[in-house]
């Protein structure tokens, strides 16, 4: 009762948020010239292979690929909602953030990504945007020669970043971080990152694109990219988010059009509650 009594305080906390006035999908786009002349407007891209290990994924609980793990359901459930928001609204940027590290961003992103990509009618890309402290990686036990920052150093092409991952007969596409980096908010701002994604957004190779941001508070990096999503997902933790840390993201999550209010009931957690 306990945990039920914080989700809806949370949740109560959050209602300012969720009430705010809905932001269009920037259009502004035409202003960024290709920083890559190979690129074309509409690029098809070529992926690298790794298969996934069912055992890391169980450990990192990684859970949507199985849909006879009762943990997927809720994934499978938030999924369906989002989805039909974003159809309605023609959206493809998806973020998805929390007030502070350590609330299971990643961990959502992750298993919204894979049960997307259970649906054959969906290509799903995800990428991690989470410069700093960037984790997609280790939650999928990949080690990418290349990534993110190759690209934004002109290292080599979208193309050649990409991962292609499959678990069994599923496939999901990942733009990883390969390290941490500390001037991620030059990253974010620059004029190659804003190429890269007018990249992303005019590619058909993936009707959906999810972004695992930093966490809101600890820095400026997500009110670098956040005008630039279409709408997003906060995420929440019993125990972990504080109603202050809360009340300090709304402005910025005022930026985009915020679909859903998740709260797990601990960091260990999957998922075990969402509004």
């Amino acid at each position: 009762m306990e945990h039920i009594r914080q989700a809806v305080e949370l949740r109560r906390a959050l209602d300012p948020v969720i009430e705010a006035p809905q932001i269009a999908p920037s259009q502004d786009q035409s202003n960024v010239a290709t920083e890559r002349a190979e690129h074309p407007t509409t690029p098809q891209f070529k992926v690298n292979h790794q298969k996934l290990s069912l055992t890391h994924l169980e450990a990192s609980r990684v859970v949507a690929h199985d849909v006879t793990d009762l943990r997927s359901k809720s994934f499978d459930i938030l999924r369906t909602q989002v989805l039909q928001e974003m159809d309605r609204k023609s959206a493809k940027f998806l973020a998805i953030t929390s007030a502070t590290p350590g609330c299971g961003k990643t961990l959502t992103s992750v298993n919204l990504a894979v049960s997307i990509a259970r649906q054959s009618n969906r290509k799903v890309l995800l990428v991690d945007l989470d410069l700093q402290r960037p984790s997609l990686s280790k939650t999928l036990g990949i080690r990418p020669a290349r990534g993110l920052l190759s690209v934004l150093s002109g290292d080599c092409s979208l193309a050649d970043a990409l991962t292609e991952v499959s678990i069994g007969s599923l496939q999901l596409t990942v733009l990883p971080t390969e390290a941490p980096t500390q001037n991620s908010s030059e990253r974010l701002t620059s004029r190659v990152m804003a190429s890269l994604l007018n990249q992303l957004r005019a590619s058909p190779s993936h009707s959906i694109v999810l972004f695992d941001l930093p966490p809101i508070l600890p820095s400026d990096d997500v009110i670098s990219v956040l005008p630039s999503m279409d709408c997003a997902l906060f995420v929440a933790t019993i125990g972990t988010t504080k109603k202050s840390d809360i009340k300090g993201c709304q402005k910025y999550l005022e930026m985009t059009d915020v679909l859903r209010i998740i709260v797990n009931k601990s960091d260990e957690a999957v998922m075990d509650y969402y509004y």
